[in-house]
């Protein structure tokens, strides 16, 4: 069923909201639930953002979910406003990917983000209990690091690379990256002496 609902927002300081804003929510909800409280699709709207889930998403926990994700805001300097973060272009933010858990581990198969003309893709697994760790595969480009906040400069960026966590070490491999017209290659390991996590 489809639901309607006015919501006005409360007075916030001067520096982060210049005027009361009654924002209408849209909230539209298509769910299949199957004998363990599973949500097969899920549409919401606030003002000029947007999610959306579909997949299976366990009701008493994370482990057993499988779920397609993806999100925007029309505005990310709007609402990191709200943190007190500024620098930030208003320029729209897109977030995506796949995520499957279980008790062990989450999955995540090319989960992602866009915002500037930059793009941030990472797959890999995170591992939960005693093992607990990382490990990932990433990918970041820039048109302009300028462009991604005031003070930056105005050159573009590319890395790729892999990282691997563990409760002994924290270890990147086969990292290359290019700033503007230098060039980095490598790989590093941080053992940690006392661990506590990744």
């Amino acid at each position: 069923a489809d639901a309607f609902t006015a919501v006005e927002t409360p007075q916030r300081p001067a520096q982060l909201v210049h005027q009361r804003v009654v924002q209408r929510i849209q909230l539209l909800r298509s769910a299949e639930a199957d004998q363990r409280g599973a949500a097969r699709a899920v549409d919401a709207k606030l003002g000029d953002s947007a999610a959306n889930l579909t997949g299976t998403l366990r009701a008493l926990g994370l482990p057993g979910s499988d779920l397609r994700f993806s999100a925007s805001v029309g505005d990310a300097a709007r609402l990191a406003s709200v943190f007190d973060v500024t620098g930030l272009p208003a320029e729209a933010l897109e977030v995506g990917g796949h995520a499957v858990s279980s008790r062990e581990e989450i999955r995540l198969d090319g989960v992602g983000a866009k915002f500037a003309g930059a793009e941030a893709k990472v797959d890999g697994s995170i591992r939960a209990g005693q093992n607990r760790g990382a490990a990932i595969q990433f990918t970041v480009t820039a048109e302009s690091l300028a462009r991604l906040r005031e003070g930056l400069p105005e050159v573009p960026f590319r890395a790729r690379g892999s990282y691997t966590g563990s409760r002994d070490a924290w270890e990147l491999r086969d990292l290359k990256a290019t700033l503007g017209k230098s060039e980095i290659s490598g790989s590093a390991t941080l053992r940690l002496k006392d661990p506590k996590g990744v």
